[in-house]
């Protein structure tokens, strides 16, 4: 049976669970009589521990002996067989990488195109202004009509094939023989146009250029039929103005109108370009 007694925590007289103090009759006091339990608690707990310090002390020298035990034997076999010298490494001789292409593929072609352009454009140039008269008015017509269409159709294929610089290219000869077909048109008289004023005449060329070449840009998104339209369009007023023989004053307003519209131009340039830029943001 469990020992329950415990010193009174009032007078000191001995105690027990049961009855309380023998002394002054105080009731049991549980507290008291668990200090007591805990004490003899303590006491067995500590020589618990000590018993197992020993033990860990001792294993801690068998420990340290095992050791030296094992290094003194490794190092005697390490003395009396050496260990063999690694083989040396056969060297390798070193496969040069082959070299990039100065060029890529995309790049040659691209250059191909723009020169093929360039070529066109001469070509076109040369046929109108020296073999034009030995070929029928139909036979004219047909073939500029037919270089025309073809140097302005190619820009659609070459975008849609990520080759931008032959695009430009061909656009921008495209243009010049929209040009060229009005100079064909006035060189064979056709529909009569030999009769009217020259600079007039040059002026709605210019007109009908800038405005083929605007409308071009806005279906191709290209950027050189936009140079083209305004480049072309410089002329269109004064051209137009001559047959008049303004004044001075005349002349001042016609190139008020040229700088007005080129003025236009800047302001929708720098809108689209914020408006690209806010919605890219």
């Amino acid at each position: 049976m469990e020992n329950t007694s415990y010193p009174c925590p009032a007078c000191g007289a001995s105690a027990n669970l049961v009855t309380g103090c023998s002394g002054c009759g105080l009731g049991p006091y549980p507290p008291a009589a668990e200090v007591v339990r805990l004490d003899r608690q303590i006491g067995v707990l500590d020589r618990e521990v000590e018993q197992a310090r020993q033990t860990y002390q001792g294993l801690l020298r068998r420990l340290d002996e095992t050791r030296q035990r094992r290094a003194e034997l490794a190092a005697g076999t390490r003395a009396r067989f050496p260990a063999p010298a690694p083989p040396r490494p056969v060297p390798v001789t070193p496969v040069p990488a082959p070299g990039r292409p100065e060029t890529s593929t995309r790049t040659v072609q691209g250059l191909l195109f723009v020169l093929g352009g360039l070529l066109l454009g001469t070509a076109a140039i040369v046929f109108t202004a020296v073999a034009w008269a030995s070929v029928g008015v139909a036979g004219r017509a047909l073939i500029l009509a037919a270089f025309t269409a073809l140097a302005l159709a190619v820009p659609m294929v070459s975008v849609r094939r990520g080759l931008r610089g032959t695009a430009e290219t061909f656009a921008a000869v495209g243009l010049l023989l929209v040009l060229l077909d009005g100079y064909a048109a006035w060189a064979v008289n056709l529909a009569g146009v030999a009769g009217w004023p020259a600079t007039r005449y040059a002026g709605l060329v210019a007109a009908v250029g800038a405005a083929v070449a605007a409308g071009y840009a806005r279906l191709s998104r290209l950027t050189v039929p936009w140079f083209a339209a305004l480049l072309v369009g410089q002329p269109v007023l004064p051209l137009l103005a001559v047959a008049s023989r303004p004044s001075a004053a005349g002349w001042a307003l016609v190139l008020t109108g040229v700088a007005l519209g080129d003025l236009v131009v800047v302001v929708a340039l720098r809108r689209r370009v914020a408006g690209g830029g806010a919605g890219h943001g």
